[in-house]
């Protein structure tokens, strides 16, 4: 009987949310807002944003009378998301062709992401209506909250959240995602697990993936996740890197075809406070024929620097069915010949423009991953600043397809490996001394990390190996990038133990130094 009456009950609330309408409202800065008096007691409010004065609202009154609430800057009507996927006919792909195209495997040779330099780990957001968290190729590319302890019902961190520890439901409010294809496809790209002899691999081999489920695909719900992924980089940049989270790229495979700003006034700003944090939006454009210059879709119609727009093509570089403009749509990626994840530890191929724009948000945190000290200290110092060179040497640095001049502002396809060879150049050069040497070595015991700085007698590749006092080999691990300065392990091989004397040792052709390792 109890049962009954609860489902009778939910059927009865989902049936009278359905029947209301829903609109995002603003309020000006000098009249009261929801929950601090009871403004017209029938609206049901969800805060988006306090501090922006931001709400939800769900009603049966119309958006005249909500407009006409004492102190409402504006109000408009809440809308649904499409997902920018299309289903492909073709034969599954015993490959990834789409990572080929865009040079990965070359990029690879320069870092293959995780950590920048100084050991910051690089975080990328995604925000879908759901992912198979389950799935065995993103074990340990999961970002965990580290200002939440997870599973024990209270909300550590005081962000509104209980138990986001693997990122957040906005719906459940915590961490417990829908296992949905879509998003788990993307999330594949930027970052399934790589180099595991499992699966495939993402652009990423080793990233900390943010996950943001807006099971009800609203607009309304998306600004709250946009909140969520500022609210953590926010406290990283205010903290040093001591709370937060490093989050460098965010992936949006959504949208609303034919809308424009105007109709939207709180969205496009949100890319420009990304910016300002440290933060590159990518977006995914349209799935239809459309001409974004002159008939809109949003968010690719915002006019900000902050924001990445991407439409489609396939594997002989023609643009399919998607979005295009000359003035909105920055780049095209391999959409078509896309293979990823899909729900239950399976794979799938996967195509349209949200196959598209996870190739450059992987990109885009493969090159924040870049092994340079000089390089990485900037980026982190400078949020900002840093987030517009990235951009610049991504778009920069695409191939330029002579089909996409007069529909890309580019004029080009994603290539990861110019824009590596353009870090190199410019940040990186001084790598090289007279002779191989350790400069110096930082152990982390709390949390296992250990760094190398070194310097390279030339570009060859050099073994680096971690040995007891006994001459056996703990660890061993050959480094192939021809510029890297700095080796980086996040975590040290469970046969590295506390208490004991190990030794260091890099050997680059008949050279070897070596330098102690005290782990006391």
């Amino acid at each position: 009987m109890h049962r009954l009456l609860v489902s009778l009950l939910l059927v009865g609330i989902c049936s009278w949310l359905d029947a209301q309408n829903q609109f995002i409202v603003k309020f000006n800065s000098s009249e009261p807002v929801p929950g601090t008096q009871n403004i017209v007691p029938e609206y049901l409010w969800q805060t988006i944003s306090k501090s922006k004065r931001l709400y939800k609202l769900i009603t049966s009154h119309s958006l005249e009378e909500v407009r006409a609430i004492p102190g409402v800057l504006h109000a408009y009507p809440d809308a649904l998301l499409e997902k920018r996927e299309t289903v492909p006919d073709d034969p599954q792909f015993a490959d990834q062709p789409s990572l080929e195209k865009i040079e990965s495997s070359k990029a690879w040779d320069y870092t293959t992401g995780g950590t920048n330099a100084l050991g910051d780990k690089i975080v990328i957001a995604v925000i879908d209506e759901g992912f198979d968290i389950s799935h065995i190729d993103f074990q340990g590319n999961l970002w965990a909250n580290p200002g939440e302890i997870p599973n024990d019902g209270i909300d550590n961190d005081q962000n509104g959240f209980t138990d986001d520890y693997y990122g957040v439901n906005l719906q459940s409010k915590n961490d417990q995602h829908n296992a949905k294809q879509h998003g788990t496809s993307v999330a594949g790209i930027i970052g399934a697990k790589g180099n595991n002899a499992i699966g495939i691999a993402g652009i990423n081999w080793n990233t900390q993936l943010m996950l943001i489920s807006i099971p009800n695909l609203t607009i309304s719900d998306l600004f709250i996740g946009y909140e969520y992924v500022l609210d953590q980089r926010r406290k990283y940049n205010l903290s040093n890197g001591q709370e937060g989270a490093y989050v460098v790229a965010f992936n949006q495979s959504l949208g609303v075809t034919g809308r424009t700003p105007d109709e939207f006034p709180d969205w496009c700003p949100y890319f420009d406070e990304m910016l300002d944090a440290g933060i590159l939006f990518i977006n995914a454009t349209t799935n239809s024929e459309w001409d974004v210059d002159t008939q809109y879709d949003m968010p690719a119609s915002c006019p900000s620097q902050g924001l990445i727009t991407v439409t489609n093509t396939n594997l002989a570089d023609m643009r399919v069915t998607s979005g295009y403009g000359q003035t909105t749509i920055d780049l095209a990626a391999p959409g078509d010949g896309s293979y990823s994840l899909g729900i239950n530890n399976e794979y799938r191929d996967f195509t349209g423009t949200s196959a598209a724009s996870p190739h450059v948000t992987g990109v885009v945190g493969l090159l924040f991953s870049y092994p340079c000290t000089e390089f990485a200290q900037y980026l982190k110092s400078n949020p900002k600043e840093g987030a517009i060179i990235i951009r610049d040497y991504l778009l920069g640095g695409v191939d330029i397809v002579p089909s996409l001049a007069e529909e890309t502002v580019t004029g080009g396809r994603l290539n990861a490996l110019n824009p590596m060879r353009t870090i190199q150049e410019e940040w990186c050069t001084e790598v090289l001394g007279d002779e191989l040497g350790i400069r110096q070595v930082f152990l982390n015991q709390n949390d296992r990390t250990l760094r190398i700085d070194l310097v390279r007698k030339d570009a060859e590749p050099l073994e680096y190996l971690i040995c007891n006092t006994l001459g056996q080999v703990m660890y061993h691990e050959k480094l192939t990038n021809p510029v890297q300065n700095v080796i980086f392990l996040d975590h040290l091989p469970g046969n590295i133990t506390y208490g004991n004397v190990y030794f260091i040792c890099l050997r680059q052709g008949k050279t070897i130094v070596a330098t102690k390792l005290i782990y006391l």
